[in-house]
């Protein structure tokens, strides 16, 4: 169930992940946003974009801790 979360909410965040995806498949999906959304990445775009990809990391960290079984802080 918590697996199933989680992918379903990477899925909204950009994954293109299936349910029947390998702890692989969620892997590199999890590395791919990290990387699209890293605000590192974006040095060059205006301070409210990059403190939208921030956002975005923060959450895709909290799905990938969601999968992991680790608790999720709200924040």
């Amino acid at each position: 169930p918590r697996e199933r979360l989680a992918i379903q909410v990477l899925n909204r965040l950009g994954a293109s992940l299936d349910a029947t995806a390998t702890d692989e498949d969620v892997r590199r999906a999890y590395r791919q946003l990290v990387r699209e959304s890293h605000p590192a990445a974006h040095q060059a775009d205006a301070p409210a974009a990059l403190a939208a990809h921030a956002q975005r990391l923060r959450a895709v960290i909290r799905a990938w801790d969601l999968f992991q079984g680790r608790e999720v802080v709200a924040a």
